[in-house]
């Protein structure tokens, strides 16, 4: 299969020694990378002592197709990039199975952005205090949020992370991954992060997840969908990835 672009993967929280990068927010904070195929991702992964995959080659595919509580803010081409893509799974001989709801998930942005605002702040404080001028905006208002954000409501958010990612994977439990948007479209143009709200409810589940770049939109421009597995079933995730990159093709606009 043909790849324009590079394809990044986001490791089990926790995998992936932090050491040496400066931390932002603890519970959240995942070392990941890019690269030019799946298979150098999974030698990777071999590297830093992954355990090995279940091998997935050659057998039905189950995949959940999940559109998230976001789906109506996606742009056209973004759901028919990902309905294509279902579309072209179905017709690839993979088993598709329709996810109307997963737990608590309609609260995990909220309580993504409670964590990542207090932790950010315990991560700058010292720095805001000594040198507020070195400080882009941005991290003086995660400092500020020790007041936005009560200790009540930080508890409120790590206890219902903690039974959402227990809650999902026995909800995909007998799937080989989830299928969901990456985005709501193409990457937005000039220096804007884009919208992170399709892809931070999976990291404060603390699970894997690979991008495949299987649909174009817009000028040509690639669109992404996630594929996500249950925690530290990374390699075998990459090989249900590998798998479903090697039954499709590059979905046209």
């Amino acid at each position: 299969m043909r790849r324009l672009f590079p394809q990044p993967v986001k490791p089990s929280w926790g995998l992936i020694s932090r050491e040496g990068v400066k931390t932002y927010a603890n519970s959240l904070d995942t070392v990941g990378w890019y690269a030019r195929d799946l298979d150098l991702i999974d030698r990777v992964c071999e590297i830093y002592g992954f355990a090995p995959g279940a091998h997935v080659e050659g057998r039905t595919l189950r995949i959940g197709v999940f559109r998230t509580p976001w789906w109506d803010e996606m742009t056209p081409d973004g759901q028919a990039a990902f309905d294509g893509i279902a579309a072209a799974m179905t017709g690839a001989g993979i088993d598709v199975v329709e996810i109307a709801t997963l737990p608590e998930f309609e609260h995990l942005n909220d309580d993504h952005r409670a964590i990542l605002f207090r932790e950010g702040a315990a991560a700058f404080l010292s720095l805001a205090r000594a040198r507020p001028d070195l400080l882009h905006p941005d991290f003086h208002l995660r400092v500020d949020a020790l007041a936005t954000y009560p200790d009540a409501r930080l508890r409120e958010a790590h206890d219902r992370a903690a039974a959402a990612r227990v809650g999902f994977e026995r909800a995909i439990a007998g799937l080989d991954a989830v299928l969901a948007p990456s985005a709501p479209g193409i990457a937005p143009l000039g220096r804007s992060p884009g919208e992170p709200r399709f892809n931070q409810p999976w990291t404060l589940l603390h699970a894997p997840v690979v991008n495949l770049p299987l649909a174009k939109g817009e000028g040509g421009m690639p669109i992404g969908v996630s594929l996500v597995a249950p925690r530290y079933d990374d390699r075998r995730l990459i090989g249900v990835a590998r798998e479903v990159e090697a039954r499709l093709t590059f979905i046209a606009k």
